[in-house]
């Protein structure tokens, strides 16, 4: 009978023991978890500091990070098209082509820029006070005729009779779309102010 009592109590300890190692474990786990997302945290807060306003969300309206990400994604699409356009200007003007000269490339280049400068200073003229009566109107127009002037960019070498002048009208294309959009940016980024922050959200939305 007593060996038998020993036997339970002897195996009831070790059940304990158990039960507390589990215990430890699951303790040690959990302060490790808890660790990692204080360490955490931190690094979050950090990468947020650099591209969101501060005291995001609660200072900004709701559908700022929406806006954002579609506006990023879409400068990042215009960026890229922004570079085969400027390659198809470039091969255009004569650059590799041992008979074009120096000179010819830079009055087409200058002619190009003088073009874009006068459409923006006419269609400024032309549409300052309207593009706060629409704002979202005018943000969608600004991304569409910024469109137009790329797809000219890059079929202008193609249309080597006319190239000068189709490279020129889409560079005023992308010129109207600075006009517009810086236009529509004032009254964007007041809308997304919610706590004064003006500055702030104008800042990020520039990186």
């Amino acid at each position: 009978m007593v060996q038998i009592r020993e036997t339970f109590l002897s195996t009831n300890s070790g059940s304990h023991v158990q039960e507390e190692n589990c215990l430890r474990v699951k303790q040690n786990k959990f302060v490790s978890d808890s660790s990692f997302r204080h360490r955490g945290a931190p690094l979050a807060q950090t990468f947020s500091s650099f591209f969101l306003p501060e005291g995001y969300p609660a200072s900004v309206s709701p559908d700022y990070l929406l806006f954002q990400c579609c506006d990023t994604l879409q400068a990042v699409c215009s960026y890229l098209r922004g570079l085969l356009a400027t390659q198809a200007i470039l091969v255009g003007v004569g650059v590799g082509d041992a008979a074009a000269s120096a000179t010819s490339a830079t009055v087409q280049w200058v002619f190009r820029d003088l073009f874009a400068m006068f459409g923006s200073i006419l269609f400024a003229w032309h549409g300052a006070t309207q593009f706060g009566a629409d704002i979202k109107k005018w943000r969608l127009f600004a991304d569409f005729i910024n469109d137009i002037g790329l797809t000219l960019e890059l079929l202008a070498p193609l249309c080597q009779p006319y190239f000068l002048l189709v490279a020129s009208v889409g560079n005023m294309c992308k010129a109207m779309c600075g006009v517009a959009a810086g236009a529509t940016r004032a009254a964007l980024t007041q809308h997304f102010a919610q706590t004064r922050n003006v500055s702030d959200v104008s800042a990020k939305e520039g990186i």
